[in-house]
């Protein structure tokens, strides 16, 4: 979980071009340290509708912090404000571009789709941009089947990637 001291971490990068390009129908970069300290609080109140939902920090064993996971009720395409969620668990990673291709986002993503099946989800998705190659490798690496183009969520077309938990026989 972000605490309010890893402000400065969450606007280094969430500023970042390279990693915010990806993120949501509106692309924009993070500007100040009051809006991270704002994300943060929001970001600490998800779970607070579902145990099971939330978006944690990632961390090295040394706590240096490298990126962002998240579990979450995937909104959907709406022209309301805010938009209405669906039943649908959406699963996210972000890496601060220090740590790209080290593992970190498929390890914290694997966690996090433990976390929700051990909990009885019965499928988790992943919306990923179109040119977001990096995270349809981590997709990929997690088991998750490409499900072909959506607009259902985000009011964008975007690739939709699904996990089921696997069962023993």
């Amino acid at each position: 979980m972000y605490e309010g001291g890893d402000a400065p971490f969450v606007l280094d990068m969430y500023s970042r071009w390279d990693v915010q390009r990806f993120l949501g129908p509106t692309p924009k970069a993070m500007q100040s340290i009051a809006e991270a300290s704002d994300a943060i609080e929001r970001w600490r109140g998800i779970s607070n509708s579902n145990p099971v939902l939330g978006i944690w920090a990632i961390t090295l064993r040394s706590s240096e912090l490298v990126g962002t996971v998240l579990l979450e009720m995937a909104p959907l395409s709406s022209d309301q404000r805010p938009r209405p969620l669906s039943d649908d668990y959406e699963i996210g990673w972000h890496l601060h571009p220090m740590h790209w291709g080290c593992g970190y986002a498929t390890e914290a993503a694997a966690g996090v789709l433990r976390r929700a099946f051990a909990a009885g989800v019965d499928e988790v998705i992943a919306l990923i941009h179109p040119e977001n190659e990096r995270s349809k490798r981590v997709a990929a690496r997690l088991g998750m089947v490409y499900q072909g183009l959506t607009s259902r969520y985000y009011s964008v077309e975007a690739p939709l990637y699904l996990a089921r938990p696997t069962r023993s026989t």
